[in-house]
């Protein structure tokens, strides 16, 4: 039986899943922001006549450690890392420091960015860069399969490092995909309604019901998702939005 008091008791449901929500988006920032955030202190702001700041390979082999903490910190994170903008490491066009959980171990991943290569992994191309670069803050992107690096589907978190006003890059962590739904379906069983989390492609990303599986799209009308009662959007770096499905008395109405 549901009447005004029900829709109430819903819908405070649905704030206090949505702040649970948050809380989880934020934890996987966090520590990120921090990555990103030592980056910026080791790195040389621009000089007189240069518009680009620099950082020694050295420098950043110190953040190693810090790297390898954050990779095997939760078991959703399998990879966690450093991104450079073009030139900003001496010596390297391009400069990826990455490690991946294989196993329990922190492993350094090597991929080709020899820009003369038609096969280079041309990582400023991909949206995981460009929409933090764009932002100068944090982005999720995904999920996606991640055919250069882990072979997994993954969701991608990325936080800009700059330098003053200059872009030095991101800082960012792999996601199983499969383990993030997991902690976000944790959070979406405390609602009695279907419930799912969808990013800005509308990509289901997880949900409490079958009636959405991960990776499908939500469809829309008139701008609307389909069947949705209500959609609070997550906060508002993550591009992800919490949708709650309409009861079957407004579906027959």
């Amino acid at each position: 039986m549901t009447g005004e008091g029900g829709l109430e008791t819903r819908r405070a449901s649905v704030a206090q899943v949505r702040q649970r929500l948050n809380d989880l988006l934020d934890g996987w920032r966090a520590p990120v922001a921090d990555l990103a955030a030592a980056v910026s202190a080791i790195a040389e702001p621009p000089h007189d006549g240069d518009d680009s700041p620099a950082v020694s390979e050295a420098a950043l082999d110190d953040l190693v450690p810090s790297v390898e903490r954050l990779v095997q910190s939760a078991r959703a994170i399998i990879g966690a890392g450093f991104i450079a903008a073009p030139g900003l490491v001496d010596g390297c066009e391009r400069y990826m420091l990455w490690l991946q959980n294989r196993d329990g171990a922190a492993r350094r991943l090597r991929l080709n960015f020899d820009t003369s290569d038609v096969d280079a992994y041309d990582y400023v191309r991909m949206d995981w860069y460009s929409r933090a670069r764009s932002t100068r803050g944090a982005c999720l992107t995904g999920p996606y399969l991640d055919y250069s690096g882990s072979d997994h589907i993954v969701v991608t978190l990325t936080v800009a490092a700059n330098c003053g006003s200059q872009f030095a890059g991101v800082a960012g962590i792999d996601l199983s995909a499969h383990a993030a739904e997991g902690l976000l379906v944790e959070q979406l069983r405390a609602l009695e309604a279907d419930a799912v989390v969808f990013n800005d492609e509308r990509l289901v990303v997880a949900a409490n019901s079958a009636r959405w599986m991960p990776g499908e799209r939500v469809p829309a009308v008139r701008g609307e998702a389909l069947g949705l009662d209500q959609s609070e959007r997550l906060l508002a770096w993550s591009g992800w939005t919490l949708g709650v499905a309409r009861s079957e008395i407004q579906q027959l109405r």
